[in-house]
């Protein structure tokens, strides 16, 4: 687990010191870390995202302090000594915004892509759109906006809300919207289909997120009802419960499980020498 800047309890912006979470004794014995960086870093900033997609941890937006921002920056993993480097990523790129989210997705048509949704603007207003951080062959980086289908309702202008996905599918869980207090749905986009669906949600905002197999866990964060209030819950969310009256959701959610299940099998498999393997 990696940790970039952010907002300390006194208000105060934290340093720019990228922090790992180092594992490799096990858990009991896990233990903090900066990691060496040379040269430039995205400065200090909160209400940023922070990602890896092998092999590129990628931030994106937030607030200096001073002002919303909208630059991306990279750094690499894959050998010392490591540096950060801003992204040209085009001529369209999102608004500056903080208090978005950033996921990557693995699977469909934004295969590899870091997608970031919603957020507050310069003008405090929440934001629905959605865009894909895309990484070319020959190294180029840039932004593809998210469609949706205009049959749908489009999604809920929202902010301090969490996503992840499950296979194709992007779930919106929780947040704030530009109506102090309102009750705010949960909303799966697919990203092959273009389509936006919502069911009930729980009512929590600047928690986390994450999913073993069908079940999305929720944790801390702080409810509508008690905004100033921190809990310490762990909520759950059984998407087969969830997608009940939603057949093809339910069903592509059942296939990119099953693809992990074929691919972990694969993995497991002896390896053979190919010096007595025959063909017949």
């Amino acid at each position: 687990m990696v940790v970039y800047g952010g907002a300390t309890g006194g208000g105060s912006l934290a340093s720019d010191d990228l922090f790992l979470l180092d594992m490799r004794n096990g858990e009991d014995q896990a233990t903090w870390m900066i990691v060496p960086v040379v040269g430039s870093t995205p400065g200090w900033r909160y209400g940023h995202t922070i990602i890896f997609a092998k092999p590129h941890l990628l931030v994106f937006g937030g607030n200096t302090g001073s002002e919303p921002v909208n630059d991306v920056w990279c750094l690499s993993v894959e050998k010392a000594p490591f540096s950060w480097a801003k992204l040209n990523c085009g001529q369209e790129t999102p608004c500056v915004r903080v208090y978005h989210s950033a996921a990557l997705c693995m699977n469909g048509s934004a295969n590899g892509m870091m997608v970031v949704f919603g957020g507050r603007t310069n003008d405090s207003s929440a934001l629905h759109d959605t865009w894909g951080l895309r990484r070319h062959r020959d190294g180029r980086w840039d932004w593809v906006k998210a469609p949706y289908k205009s049959t749908t309702t489009p999604p809920t202008p929202w902010y301090q809300h969490s996503t992840l996905f499950l296979g194709p599918l992007m779930f919106v869980i929780g947040g704030r919207t530009n109506t102090v207090g309102e009750v705010v749905a949960l909303e799966v986009y697919d990203t092959e289909s273009s389509e936006w669906t919502k069911f009930n949600s729980i009512q929590r905002f600047r928690h986390v997120v994450w999913s073993i197999e069908q079940t999305i866990y929720i944790h801390g964060g702080f409810e509508q009802v008690t905004p100033n209030i921190p809990i310490n819950i762990i909520a759950t969310i059984e998407t087969e419960k969830l997608f009940a009256k939603h057949e093809t959701l339910l069903w592509k959610v059942r296939q990119t499980l099953e693809s992990k299940k074929e691919g972990s099998k694969e993995s497991k498999k002896p390896k053979t020498d190919n010096k007595y393997d025959y063909e017949m």
